[in-house]
């Protein structure tokens, strides 16, 4: 997850409108592009963005980006499973799904 998804998942989960997380800190329009991953803002930029969503920066980013790999990988070893148990079951030569 980029940082710009990760703040406006955040803003989001605050139910902050981009007028009220960017006042003061920088234009909306600039909070727009930092969210689509358009530019990259600076330090205190980033830094003021997430003091104002009351968390901070590196540690958060950085736990939910594993919280997020690690559930990745769970979903993909179920989903490997499936294909295994499926395939065993012998549907596979009756449902074309896999």
């Amino acid at each position: 997850m980029k940082k710009g998804d990760f703040i406006k998942l955040h803003r989001k989960n605050a139910n902050m409108t981009q007028d009220q997380l960017s006042l003061g800190i920088c234009s909306v329009s600039y909070l727009s592009k930092i969210e689509n991953n358009d530019v990259i803002p600076s330090e205190q930029i980033r830094s003021l963005l997430f003091s104002r969503l009351g968390m901070n920066q590196e540690s958060s980013f950085e736990e939910e980006t594993e919280t997020l790999h690690h559930d990745l990988t769970a979903w993909y070893q179920s989903i490997e499973n499936f294909q295994i148990i499926f395939k065993r079951s012998r549907l596979w030569r009756v449902i074309p799904c896999v």
